[in-house]
């Protein structure tokens, strides 16, 4: 939790990343997988609000098969 309190001191903001270079901004919900670039570079999630995230107790998600 420490680091998601210094990353938000650190002015990391919308206006500070397209000053760097990152565009392309999307709201997550309107994500698409083919709205994802398909070459190398760095994605950023930028969560706007103020209040720390709520996590589930258990993943949605499944399990993946252990493949060796």
């Amino acid at each position: 939790m420490y680091e998601l309190v210094r990353l938000a001191r650190s002015g990391l903001t919308r206006h500070t990343l397209e000053e760097r270079g990152f565009c392309g901004f999307v709201r997550f919900d309107e994500l698409t997988k083919h709205a994802v670039p398909g070459e190398a570079g760095v994605c950023v999630v930028l969560r706007l609000a103020a209040a720390f995230p709520a996590f589930l107790s258990h993943s949605s998600a499944g399990h993946l098969a252990k493949r060796v």
